[in-house]
């Protein structure tokens, strides 16, 4: 809730809570909290080393998983948990799983892969974007490691993924293009 003075009370939708002035103040001029490697909170220290190269022959020695998985722990707390602390920027690497027996799974990772799939945590931004639906979430999704082999199909098939989650809450290419727009005129 914001106060009189117009302080904001809950991290939790600070956004819906800005004061009227900045109603019409573009994204790209907000200071927007965010957390760097967001799902390193839930590495698997049973995944293959993915990165750094030097040390995936170590893949392995437990201790080596070990030793990555402390190193590349960013995050301490779930997706929900930092939704609600006031983050809106998540950088989400993903990852699939070249040996994996379910082929159209995804994973987060840094280093090591996430226990938690991708659809499982985009259901939990999805399940908590709906009770704050004034907030806006940027979920920046990058790296697609080991898609080497069948890149189409599985850009394709998480596209697919993250409609189905997420739906009309997604900014569509209309939305983007009037954005992209937008900054190009202000250069």
């Amino acid at each position: 809730m914001a106060t009189s003075t117009g302080e904001v009370t809950s991290n939790s939708d600070w956004m819906s809570q800005l004061a009227p002035e900045v109603h019409d103040t573009p994204l790209y001029k907000l200071a927007i909290p965010g957390s760097h490697d967001s799902t390193s909170y839930d590495l698997d220290i049973n995944s293959a080393i993915i990165e750094p190269d030097e040390l995936k022959k170590f893949s392995p020695i437990l201790c080596a998983r070990e030793l990555v998985r402390t190193a590349a722990t960013t995050q301490d707390v779930t997706i929900t948990q930092q939704l609600d602390a006031g983050v809106r920027y998540f950088d989400l690497r993903i990852a699939h799983k070249t040996n994996d027996p379910e082929p159209n799974k995804f994973y987060f990772y840094h280093g090591l892969c996430t226990r938690t799939d991708v659809e499982t945590v985009f259901r939990d931004i999805n399940d908590w974007a709906e009770k704050h639906p004034k907030e806006i979430l940027i979920l920046a999704l990058s790296h697609f490691k080991d898609f080497d082999n069948n890149i189409e199909e599985l850009h394709q098939t998480l596209i697919e993924s993250i409609k189905t989650v997420f739906g009309a809450k997604l900014c569509n290419k209309v939305k983007i293009n009037k954005i992209i727009s937008y900054l190009k005129y202000l250069e």
